[in-house]
């Protein structure tokens, strides 16, 4: 008998599966692919991510982001040179392993190449059935990414998901230094979201995604991508689909009895820059509380929900409604930000940490009249 069972050993299944052993709990971290495996993901760790990660992961970061380049249609933008690190480049496999490593090294039972396939509910208990076995436990934590078989066995409501497709170039020896620290976002390469490009220690991710759930041309998009940044017929390329999560950020069930979801399986990602890493660490924490006080007899399950629509949620409605604003009305936005430069210091305050997009609707203008003073230091540099 586990006294849980965390399905996927993403961020959140990982961080929550390290966070319970920790306190004694019997925990089993349940992964249906090989160890380590690839992840196709950006990589990149927002600043405020990185320092509420009671990991260590400084020896997987491969590169450290200091400016972000800002381009429509990779012409008319700014560049924003921070005075400290913005994102934190990491690989995902070795990111991914050394959450699960911690996990492992705080008592968590690991389990590779075993797919969860349903549960019933007994008395006191639920059995896990899986493709090699079957598990009892008290808590069951589907940590299995947006199509999320445990939320579908579990009758949770469908999250809304757009479409990315990610291309990874690499290993590259040349234009390495000249890309070092940068990253570029450009908001014209696809429709209702943005290209990227993301430099690692000898590659790059790069990228497109949209907030639509079906796009037909989106490889053409990437190739176009890849053109702009000056990718060569000669240089190593793997293509990679996956889908994003893109929540409203309405009030939703995140438990259904002693069933809870953590991270993309949760629907939890910012609608507005695509970034799940921060919610994925964010809702194992308020669900590693949740569970260790359940055990001791303190509180309900149902508090989880109950936190995550109080704590998270907000932000992620309020960041839906911005995206909602800023993509659709792209060179308005653009504009803007080049009349009133101190909205890129707000920006840079959210992904730091400093600030959150909830009540965007007033804070925009604060920075634009030099009402709110942004902690946030940066140069910017224009480009025509």
């Amino acid at each position: 008998m586990f006294d849980v069972i965390v399905v996927g050993a993403g961020p959140a299944g990982s961080t929550l599966a390290g966070k319970l052993s920790s306190i004694g709990l019997k925990v089993m971290l349940l992964e249906k692919q090989e160890w380590p495996r690839f992840k196709p993901c950006g990589g990149g760790i927002t600043k405020r991510c990185y320092e509420i990660m009671d990991t260590d992961i400084s020896s997987v970061i491969e590169d450290i982001t200091y400016s972000l380049i800002l381009t429509l249609n990779h012409k008319i933008g700014v560049e924003l040179i921070s005075h400290s690190p913005i994102i934190y480049q990491a690989d995902r496999m070795r990111f991914d392993d050394l959450l699960v490593e911690n996990a492992i090294n705080n008592g968590a039972t690991f389990h590779i190449k075993e797919k969860f396939l349903d549960f019933n509910l007994n008395e006191g208990y639920i059995n896990v059935e899986t493709d090699m076995d079957t598990y009892k436990c008290r808590v069951l934590v589907g940590a299995d990414g947006i199509n999320s078989t445990v939320g579908r066995k579990a009758g949770f409501r469908k999250v809304h998901t757009g479409t990315a497709m990610e291309a990874e170039i690499g290993p590259l020896n040349k234009d390495m230094n000249r890309l070092k620290g940068k990253v570029h976002i450009d908001f014209g390469i696809i429709k209702g979201g943005y290209g990227w490009n993301f430099p690692k220690e000898d590659s790059l991710s790069i990228g497109v995604g949209t907030f639509r759930h079906r796009v037909m041309d989106i490889k053409k998009n990437l190739y176009d991508m890849l053109d702009k940044e000056g990718i060569k017929s000669s240089d190593e390329v793997y293509l990679y689909g996956h889908p994003l999560a893109f929540p409203d950020g309405k009030s939703r069930k995140y438990n259904n009895g002693n069933v809870l979801l953590v991270g993309d399986a949760a629907g939890l990602a910012d609608p507005f820059t695509g970034e799940g890493i921060y919610y994925a660490i964010e809702s194992a924490r308020i669900a590693s509380e949740v569970i260790s006080s359940w055990f001791n007899g303190n509180e309900k399950l149902q508090r989880y929900t109950d936190r995550i629509n109080n704590e998270i949620r907000p932000e992620i409605r309020s960041a839906y409604e911005l995206s909602m604003f800023c993509y659709h009305f792209l060179p308005f936005v653009m504009i803007t930000l080049k009349t009133f430069p101190a909205i890129f210091s707000y920006f840079i305050d959210v992904i730091s940490g400093h600030d959150d997009f909830r009540y965007w609707q007033t804070k925009v203008p604060a920075c634009m009249f030099g009402i709110k003073k942004p902690v946030s230091e940066i140069d910017l540099k224009y480009i025509r």
